[in-house]
């Protein structure tokens, strides 16, 4: 049965992260985060436990953009769980008049390509995430500040104008992605004890 994630669910879902989808503990904690602040919407697969979720992010107010991570148990995968809960999540978005919705998953523990593609999703675009193993940097003579929220529109501009030309050769629209919402002012602060500028 899918339903709507309650606070009870935290412990299951946390464990269905940490030992089967071997995410970064970074990844951890910003999801912790955002079940707990309720930032995001997440329905859950119960039938007798959890054997998978959805979670739901507004990634944008302006662009009415989503963002979705579909998690199910391994020993539950190939059963339907996955595409009764993004059937679920597509009534929501559809209610909310979504206009663009994007996924990202590892394809290098187990590529879900095939079965998004079923869903009516296209590639967009890809990318790597990498960690630096190697030895240990000298350190920076620079020195960095956290993010403060009087920086805001500089902040924005300097995003939108960086990113412009990648955008642009792939074809990413908007081009110049620039958001000065409220909302997502409100969010940059949030994340400001990880924002840093020189």
């Amino acid at each position: 049965m899918v339903r709507e994630f309650i606070d009870d669910d935290l412990n299951e879902i946390n464990r269905i992260l940490k030992d089967e989808c071997l995410i970064s503990d970074e990844e951890f904690k910003e999801f912790q985060k955002r079940l707990e602040n309720k930032t995001n919407t997440t329905f859950v697969y119960d039938e007798n436990g959890i054997k998978g979720f959805i979670e739901l992010n507004k990634t944008s107010t302006e662009f009415n953009k989503w963002s979705i991570n579909i998690y199910v148990l391994k020993n539950s995968r190939k059963s339907g769980i996955a595409s009764l809960l993004y059937k679920k999540a597509s009534e929501y978005l559809k209610n909310e008049k979504a206009n663009l919705i994007t996924i990202s998953f590892r394809k290098d523990i187990e590529d879900s390509t095939e079965f998004f593609k079923k869903l009516g999703f296209k590639t967009w675009f890809s990318c790597y995430d990498m960690k630096y193993n190697g030895t240990k940097q000298s350190k920076s003579s620079l020195e960095f500040k956290n993010y403060e929220d009087r920086y805001f529109e500089k902040y924005e501009k300097l995003g939108g104008e960086c990113f412009y030309e990648l955008r642009k050769a792939n074809d990413i629209t908007p081009y110049k992605s620039i958001d000065i919402s409220d909302e997502n002012r409100k969010n940059t602060l949030k994340r400001k004890d990880n924002i840093y500028y020189s």
